[in-house]
């Protein structure tokens, strides 16, 4: 438990883990998360609230929160709130943004601006490690 409370409080007492790189958490990471990650957190909750708000800051904040808090799940270090709430923020605000055009649709384009960020997230792994 000690060398947990560090990390709670979002400094690392050890180095994280390394993952191993193999198909399937390739596929998660580029395909599967931002598929499902976009649903859950940027078309439902925005879509649902839409004809709540007159402005999209609520909606982005709705957003971005709950994406931020699941991501603490992966290793608990609550940096990791902090940086995936604001990567939420700039997915929220694209969605939101898309949503208002007619040539593009909102969840596809969000879908590949993360698939692409942790595409690049990976393969700065793989160069770094």
């Amino acid at each position: 438990i000690r060398d947990e409370v560090p990390a709670m409080r979002g400094g690392e007492a050890v180095e994280r883990s390394r993952k191993e790189l193999t198909f399937g958490s390739v596929l998660g990471a580029v395909i599967m998360a931002p598929v499902l990650e976009t649903l859950i957190f940027q078309k439902l909750p925005i879509d649902f609230f839409r004809d709540s708000y007159e402005k999209d800051g609520p909606l982005i904040l709705i957003s971005a929160i709950p994406f931020g808090l699941i991501h603490i799940l992966n290793d608990f270090y609550i940096r990791d709130f902090f940086y995936t709430f604001c990567t939420g923020i700039l997915y929220a605000y694209a969605y939101t943004v898309a949503t208002k055009r007619k040539d593009m649709n909102a969840y596809l384009a969000v879908v590949l601006i993360h698939a692409g960020y942790n595409a690049c997230v990976l393969i700065i792994q793989q160069l770094l490690s």
